[in-house]
């Protein structure tokens, strides 16, 4: 009989991962993942924040705000510029991001160059989100 039981840190199948990542990629990779965290700071007051992570030649952004009375002044752009920066600096080919459907950050993702790469209907809280992708 199979049991499943709640897996520990660590506890790994490495030389299966290795089987499968030559499998899929052709080849044995190095699956690096590195988390990323910035701020836009004005007078001291933080104004904005994007976070994410570097994951296998990608950038995922997974969260960007920027301060209401600040939208519409260059402060995402800068924030969405400095994780492509980071990614530059890993060897990134890709940045990607999920967003609301409906969403008007929508026009803000196309103006940085971001493409519909997918949808994803009755996602989260069952609203549609689409992922946007742009080549770094």
């Amino acid at each position: 009989m199979i049991e499943i039981q709640r897996a520990e840190k660590g506890e790994n199948l490495d030389n299966d991962w290795k089987n499968a990542n030559e499998a899929h990629f052709g080849k044995a990779v190095q699956w690096e993942v590195e988390k990323f965290r910035f701020k836009a700071v004005k007078n001291g007051e933080i104004i904005g924040k994007i976070t994410g992570k570097f994951e296998a030649g990608t950038v995922f952004v997974n969260s960007l705000i920027v301060k209401k009375g600040f939208r519409g002044k260059g402060v995402g752009s800068q924030l969405i510029q400095k994780a492509e920066n980071f990614g530059q600096k890993k060897q990134a080919h890709k940045i990607w991001l999920l967003t609301g459907k409906t969403w008007k950050e929508n026009s803000f993702y196309k103006k940085q160059g971001f493409k519909l790469a997918s949808e994803l209907r009755d996602f989260y809280l069952h609203s549609d989100f689409v992922i946007y992708t742009k080549d770094i």
